[in-house]
């Protein structure tokens, strides 16, 4: 009888280290398994950024390569509309010097603007005076009549100088124009033309914040803004709610 009980409470110690056993193997289970989770969502989480840091480099380049490019062409646009602008003031200076007759007919004037393509066709006495033109309501002004026309002071002592100016808004109304002055040949007098710009604005255009969010390729979701390097101020988004933020 005494080895009956014997046998039975060793049974039950062996049931209980098989508990204990199985315990212990679950919770290392469970551990590993939690472990495992998290492990798998930390690699996740580092994989999906590196994924947005690569996706966004790739993106950075892609803008910075826009405007490089359209920067370039600007530029290109922006010399071959000055040479435009020269040429046009050689041929006036020309026809006026060869017709000098035209210079007090308005009609003429104006139909030679409109056979060169210009918008203004001014001519200048020795002295800077606008005396002659397409533009009547522009007579009487001179070279010393606002800062935009006295760009071409210079002129009136250095008879070898052609210049052309940078597009800026004009005295009298300023509005954006680009003119060119050259001297006529003979010494009579300096011819100016006006062109406005439109070609070379609709260019720049393609460098504003606007146009470059509208043609860039972003993932779903994705927001880009750009920011004022001082203030971080958002200058522009592709999400208007963070404009101005």
């Amino acid at each position: 009888m005494g080895r009956a009980i014997y046998l039975t409470r060793n049974g039950w110690e062996e049931r209980v280290m098989k508990k204990q056993i199985n315990k212990r193997l679950c919770i290392i289970i469970f551990a590993a398994m939690l472990f495992s989770l998290l492990l798998n969502y930390l690699l996740q989480i580092f994989q999906a950024e590196d994924a947005m840091r690569a996706g966004s480099q790739e993106l950075f380049w892609q803008i910075n390569q826009i405007l490089v490019q359209n920067e370039k062409e600007v530029e290109q646009i922006k010399e071959d509309f000055a040479k435009s602008c020269l040429v046009n003031a050689k041929a006036a200076a020309y026809i006026v010097q060869n017709k000098p007759d035209i210079i007090n007919d308005q009609d003429e004037l104006q139909k030679i603007a409109e056979l060169l393509q210009i918008d203004e066709f001014h001519i200048f006495d020795t002295h800077g005076n606008l005396y002659a033109g397409s533009q009547p309501k522009y007579f009487g002004l001179n070279f010393n009549s606002g800062e935009q026309m006295q760009f071409f002071l210079p002129m009136l002592k250095d008879r070898s100088l052609e210049l052309c100016q940078e597009i800026t808004p004009n005295t009298a109304e300023q509005k954006l124009m680009q003119y060119a002055a050259v001297w006529r040949e003979d010494g009579e007098g300096i011819v100016q033309i006006g062109m406005e710009p439109h070609r070379v604005l609709e260019a720049m255009k393609r460098n504003e914040l606007s146009y470059i969010f509208s043609i860039v390729t972003a993932d779903k979701g994705a927001v880009i803004c750009a920011l004022d390097p001082e203030t971080y101020q958002v200058l522009g988004s592709t999400s208007s709610r963070f404009i101005d933020k």
